[in-house]
């Protein structure tokens, strides 16, 4: 798998960075709990290629603000090399994607 394989009106997420692993995608608006595919934490890379607004990806965390990565329309992201708020990288801290 790659970043291509992320057709034309879909938002996708891959297990590992540079778009390897398992692959989650959606077209719908709506936020998507990542848990509920077994994916939360899971998440290493992303791409946006539609022609709608972009995608906010969350980490959510008890009592403390949500850090949270914009993914916009058109680009991929390797969430590895994504910065953290609080140091290091996004990589698999992705809790919810909202669309």
């Amino acid at each position: 798998m790659a970043s291509s394989d992320c057709t034309y009106g879909w938002v996708c997420l891959w297990e590992h960075s540079h778009f390897k692993g398992r692959r989650l995608q959606w077209s719908a608006k709506g936020t998507k709990q990542l848990g509920d595919w077994d994916f939360r934490d899971k998440a290493g890379s992303g791409c946006v290629n539609r022609a709608q607004s972009g995608v906010l990806v969350h980490d959510a965390r008890t009592g403390l603000p949500d850090p949270y990565v914009v993914m916009t329309n058109g680009y991929c992201y390797n969430f590895s090399t994504a910065g953290y708020p609080t140091g290091g990288a996004f990589n698999d801290k992705a809790d919810c994607i909202k669309m």
